[in-house]
C-alpha cells in the first residue's frame, strides 16, 4: 500500500515485493554479522564434525532405555493433559468468543462485551510462549511435570480457543436457525446444530495441537517442566551425547506415532461421517 503498491499492476507489485524482501534478508544478515569474513572460523568444519561424532552411536543399552520409560511416559501424560486442559478452557471461552450471525441473533452491547473480552483472553493466553509460561508457574508450582501441564494448558487454551471461535463462526446459519425455531437452547445449538458440521475441523486442529504438545513438552521440560526435557537437559550438561542421541530419537518417534494416530482417528471418523449420510 505504501510504495505505490496498492496502485500497481500485479507483476510490478510482485517484483517490488520480492525485491524488498530481499533487502530486508540482505539487510537482517548484515546486522547479524552473517555476511562478515571476520564471523567465519576456519576451524569450524572440524570442530562441527568432530561434535557430531560424539553422537555415534546412540546408547541403546538396556539399563538406560530402561531408565527412559518413567521420562517418557511423564512426557506423554504432560502433553495429554496439557492438552485436555487446553480444550477445555478454550473451548469455553471460544463460546461466547465466536460471533453470532447478526440477522438471526443481532448481538446486544453484553454479548459483544462478552466476545470482546474471551478474545482478548485468548489472545493474551497465546501470546506468551510456554516457555515463558512455565517459568511463571515453575514460581508459582514449584519445578515439576505439574508445571510443565499447566503451561501447556493455558498456552493450548489460547491457540484453540482462537481456531473454535473461528470455525464455529463458520458454520451454515440454515441448521441453527431451524434448531431456534424449534425453541433450541444455545448450548442445544451448539450441539445439534454447529458441531456436526464443525467437528472434522475441530477434532483436527485439537490432534494436532497435540502433536505440537508432545514436541513442545520437551522444551518445556528443558525449562524445568518435568519429562524427557529434563533428562535431555542433564545429558547434555553432563556432556553424554551418546544419550543425547538416543532421546533425539525417542522424541521423533514419539511424534511420528503421535501424527500418525492423529491421522487414523481422522479417516475413522471421516467413515463414520460418510457412513451416517448413506
Amino acid at each position: 500500500y505504501w510504495l505505490g503498491l496498492r496502485h500497481a499492476r500485479p507483476g510490478t507489485a510482485r517484483r517490488a515485493a520480492a525485491g524488498l524482501a530481499v533487502l530486508l534478508a540482505a539487510a537482517s544478515a548484515a546486522r547479524l554479522g552473517v555476511l562478515s569474513p571476520a564471523s567465519y572460523d576456519a576451524d569450524l568444519p572440524r570442530r562441527l564434525a568432530r561434535f557430531a561424532a560424539g553422537f555415534v552411536p546412540p546408547d541403546v543399552s538396556p539399563a538406560y532405555l530402561a531408565g527412559l520409560v518413567a521420562p517418557i511416559a511423564q512426557t506423554l501424560a504432560i502433553s495429554v493433559i496439557g492438552t485436555a486442559l487446553g480444550v477445555v478452557l478454550g473451548g469455553a471461552l471460544a463460546l461466547p468468543a465466536a460471533a453470532p450471525h447478526a440477522e438471526d441473533d443481532p448481538p446486544g452491547l453484553a454479548r459483544r462485551a462478552a466476545a470482546w473480552l474471551s478474545r482478548a483472553v485468548l489472545a493474551v493466553l497465546r501470546a506468551i510462549p510456554e516457555v515463558i509460561w512455565v517459568l511463571v508457574f515453575l514460581l508459582a508450582v514449584g519445578v515439576g511435570p505439574f508445571a510443565g501441564t499447566l503451561a501447556l494448558g493455558v498456552h493450548t487454551a489460547g491457540v484453540l480457543g482462537k481456531l473454535y471461535a473461528d470455525t464455529l463462526e463458520e458454520v451454515s446459519p440454515v441448521p441453527l436457525r431451524g434448531l431456534r425455531a424449534a425453541g433450541a437452547r444455545p448450548l442445544q445449538l451448539v450441539i445439534w446444530g454447529a458441531w456436526p458440521e464443525a467437528r472434522r475441523m475441530l477434532v483436527s486442529y485439537t490432534l494436532l495441537r497435540w502433536e505440537m504438545n508432545l514436541r513442545t513438552s520437551t522444551v518445556v521440560g528443558i525449562a524445568g517442566g518435568g519429562g524427557i526435557g529434563m533428562a535431555l537437559y542433564n545429558d547434555v550438561q553432563l556432556g553424554f551425547y551418546p544419550r543425547v542421541a538416543t532421546l533425539i530419537l525417542v522424541i521423533t518417534a514419539l511424534v511420528l506415532a503421535t501424527g500418525a494416530l492423529g491421522d487414523a482417528v481422522l479417516r475413522r471418523l471421516e467413515s463414520a461421517s460418510l457412513a451416517s449420510r448413506r
